[in-house]
């Protein structure tokens, strides 16, 4: 692709659910689902451009455009697909993103858990035909004993760094990354901690540059696939000690008379 620091906004919709009422996570509760997405809402990278040329497909099982075709995996229910941009010759694909939802079972807190497959197509497209953001909504049903109407909404987000092409495939290589990794829930337990997840990459080193991928960013060849699992992970944090927040509160004041006075 071109050299434009491109973002693509993912909303993520999660069905943890609430816990129902007078009920609590605990330390020995195991999270079981599955996930679904859809895409949604794409930009393009120059506003008012004309010749921006998208697809979008939300239900992979009913076929495909020809412009996200070949589909890098047996299509399935819940799996959607988004592709942008105008081939830059008839040997050139179009820039595509594949998401291929995942099943967990018996997943501990503190653990992590696939919540399904990104993949990337980093394709040669034409100047000014690309791509600023997109939406991308997972849906995530737990079936949990505990957990109860799944409606949990999570915002993150995905950047995409493209770079110049030359005759250098590495430096090529454009990268998706993970951006927003920690997003609150609505959980709670006996001892009113608050919950957290946790998103970041697992990528597969067969298909990127496994030299500067790591967990929240994955490197893919001009012209080439990629694929990295996001991995999930509930985390409980403490609520602050009263003895702690009044202090915070007290040097806050401070600092505030302190401007007062100095003005």
């Amino acid at each position: 692709m071109k050299t434009a620091l491109k973002l693509i906004t993912l909303t993520v919709i999660f069905g943890i659910g609430s816990v129902a009422h007078g009920q609590a996570i605990g330390s020995g509760t195991l999270l079981n689902g599955s996930s679904s997405s859809i895409f949604t809402d794409p930009i393009s990278e120059s506003p008012g451009n004309n010749s921006f040329v998208y697809s979008i497909d939300n239900n992979l099982l009913n076929g495909v455009p020809a412009v996200l075709n070949p589909i890098p995996f047996t299509a399935v229910a819940g799996a959607s697909a988004f592709s942008w941009g105008t081939a830059a010759s008839h040997d050139d694909d179009t820039s595509a993103l594949w998401f291929h939802p995942g099943n967990f079972s018996d997943v501990a807190l503190e653990t992590s858990f696939e919540i399904g497959r990104l993949y990337f197509r980093n394709g040669t497209i034409a100047s000014g035909t690309g791509a600023s953001q997109v939406d991308l909504s997972l849906l995530l049903t737990f079936s949990s004993p505990l957990l109860t109407n799944p409606t949990q909404a999570i915002n993150s987000t995905l950047m995409m760094i493209n770079t110049l092409n030359s005759s250098n495939s590495t430096t090529s290589a454009d990268i998706v990354k993970l951006g927003s990794p920690t997003n609150p829930l609505n959980f709670t337990d006996a001892e009113n901690r608050n919950y957290f997840l946790e998103l970041t990459f697992q990528v597969d080193q067969n298909a990127t540059d496994g030299s500067l991928s790591d967990f929240d960013k994955f490197r893919v060849f001009e012209g080439e696939t990629g694929q990295a699992v996001m991995v999930g992970r509930v985390t409980v944090a403490p609520v602050p000690e009263p003895g702690g927040a009044l202090l915070i509160a007290a040097a806050g004041m401070v600092l505030l008379l302190r401007r007062r006075y100095a003005a």
